[in-house]
C-alpha cells in the first residue's frame, strides 16, 4: 500500500536548509531516504492547474489528469443523481481569506471545522445569491455544493491546493470569461460578512467563512460507471493511506512548526510502514521488497514535486550513496 504524506517535501528555497535537521528531527524518515529507491517528479503548476498531491489521488481514482477532473474526484455519492450529465460538474467549496501585507491566501474548509449546520445555513443563504445570477445551486452536502455553470461555461478553474499554498493571487482568474463568476463570489462574501454563522465563529475564536471557491468542470458523460465506483474507493483511501499532518504548516510556509510535526509523525512512521506493509494494495514494479510482507511505498508531496521511494534488496541499499537523496531534495 502507498503511504501519501502530503507537504512532505519543502519548498525548493528552503529545502537544503531544512537537510541539516532531518537527522535530529526526523531519523527514520532520514534512513528511508537514504536507504530506498526515488523516483522524483516535478510539475507545471501554471500549465496543469493541480498539485501533486491532486495528480496522485486522481490517478489512484482513474481519472484523467486534469483540474477539471477534481469535482469528479471530490463529488460525494448522494449528488451524482443530481448531475446534469452534459453540463460540466463543478463543486463549491467554503473557505476563508486571510489578507496578508503583499498577499493573500486561502484557508480551505478541511481547516476550518465547520458543522454541518453551519454548512447547511450558508447553503441556505448561498440560494438567494445565486437566484440574481447566470448560475444554478443545484444540491447540498456538508463538504461541497453542486453547481451548474450552464452549457457555455468551460473557463478553466484551479485546484483550491494551489488556491491554498499563499499565493491566492497568482491563481485568481482573471479573463472575461469568469467575469460572471468572480462577481458571484464577490456578491457571497458580501452577504456571509455579517451572517450569524460568522457571528457565533467569532465568539468561538474561529476563521470567519468569508469566501468560497468553484472547482472542477469534467462533463458526467466522460466519466463510465465503473470509473465513479473506483472514485468512491479511492477517496475514501482504500488504496492508500494520507496522511496531512504536514500539509497546513507547508501551506502556510511556517517550516519551524513544519519541523515540529515532522518529528512528531517521524516517531510513528516505522508503525505506519509496518501497517502498509501487511495491507493489500498494487505490487509496486521494480521495487525489491525487503520480507515476505506486501511492498509499500513512500510518497512525499511538495508544493511542485513529488518524490515516490520504494524499499530496496540489501545489495542495491548498500551500493546506493548515502547522500543520493540531496540530489533531489
Amino acid at each position: 500500500m502507498d503511504i501519501v504524506i502530503a507537504g512532505a517535501l519543502p519548498h525548493t528555497s528552503i529545502a537544503r536548509e531544512m537537510q541539516q535537521f532531518l537527522e535530529k528531527s526526523a531519523p527514520h524518515m532520514l534512513e528511508r531516504l537514504r536507504t530506498h529507491h526515488a523516483q522524483h517528479q516535478t510539475y507545471d503548476l501554471d500549465q496543469l492547474g493541480y498539485s501533486p498531491l491532486d495528480a496522485y489521488q486522481l490517478e489512484a481514482a482513474g481519472l484523467p489528469l486534469a483540474a477539471s477532473s477534481l469535482s469528479a474526484l471530490h463529488l460525494p455519492a448522494k449528488l451524482q443523481q443530481h448531475l446534469v450529465p452534459e453540463h460540466g460538474i463543478y463543486l463549491l467549496q467554503l473557505g476563508h481569506i486571510a489578507l496578508g501585507q503583499h498577499s493573500a491566501s486561502l484557508h480551505t474548509a478541511d481547516e476550518l471545522a465547520i458543522t454541518p449546520a453551519q454548512s447547511l445555513a450558508l447553503f441556505e443563504n448561498a440560494q438567494t445569491v445565486f437566484a440574481y445570477s447566470p448560475y444554478k445551486l443545484l444540491a447540498y452536502h456538508h463538504d461541497y455544493f453542486l453547481v451548474d455553470l450552464g452549457p457555455e461555461f468551460n473557463a478553466e478553474l484551479p485546484s483550491p491546493n494551489l488556491l491554498a499554498t499563499g499565493y491566492l493571487n497568482d491563481w485568481w482568474p482573471q479573463d472575461g470569461a469568469t467575469r460572471p463568476l468572480r462577481a458571484l463570489l464577490g456578491e457571497l462574501q458580501m452577504s456571509w460578512f455579517n451572517h450569524p454563522v460568522n457571528q457565533e465563529r467569532e465568539a468561538q475564536g474561529k476563521r470567519a467563512i468569508n469566501t468560497a471557491w468553484i472547482f472542477g468542470g469534467i462533463k458526467g458523460t466522460a466519466i463510465r460507471s465503473s470509473q465513479w465506483q473506483s472514485t468512491q474507493q479511492a477517496t475514501s483511501s482504500a488504496t492508500y493511506l494520507l496522511i496531512e499532518d504536514l500539509l497546513y504548516a507547508h501551506r502556510q510556509q511556517d517550516w519551524g512548526i513544519w519541523l515540529q510535526q515532522l518529528s512528531t509523525l517521524d516517531q510513528r512512521l516505522p508503525d505506519i510502514i509496518a501497517k502498509a506493509s501487511t495491507a493489500p494494495g498494487p505490487n509496486n514494479s521494480g521495487a525489491d521488497t525487503e520480507s515476505n510482507a506486501s511492498p509499500y511505498r513512500l510518497v512525499l508531496c511538495g508544493l511542485d514535486r513529488q518524490v515516490t521511494l520504494s524499499p530496496q534488496s540489501w545489495l542495491k541499499r548498500t551500493l546506493q550513496s548515502k547522500n543520493q537523496w540531496k540530489s533531489w531534495w
